[in-house]
């Protein structure tokens, strides 16, 4: 599976870059941990808890983690704050969406 998109946004002029797929397996998640420190974003994402039959915990299977630059990590908070607002009907309030800041990064 392709799919083309302007290397560098969407301005007409720039380049197209062809993204191609590995795989069409999907992951959803719904709890998520994130993680900053100066080199980056460290973002680990799980389906949800289950719960352990040996122990009776409640255990977060992380699926994936995905580490990413500060300013990437901007990038994406940006692009998926443009993705919910197309989101019809989510329940979201338009203002409420906006509202999502990214956090200050502190170096340890």
């Amino acid at each position: 599976m392709t799919d083309s998109i302007p290397a560098g946004g969407s301005r007409d002029d720039a380049p197209r870059v062809r993204v191609e797929y590995d795989t069409r397996e999907v992951q959803f998640a719904s709890q998520f941990i994130v993680s900053g420190s100066a080199e980056g974003i460290l973002l680990e994402l799980s389906g949800g808890t289950i719960s352990d039959d040996r122990t009776g915990e409640l255990v977060l299977p992380i699926q994936s983690r995905i580490g990413l630059t500060a300013g990437g990590a901007r990038r994406l908070a940006e692009m998926l704050l443009r993705a919910l607002e197309q989101v019809p009907g989510d329940g979201t309030s338009h203002s409420s969406v906006h509202a999502a800041r990214l956090p200050k990064l502190r170096p340890h």
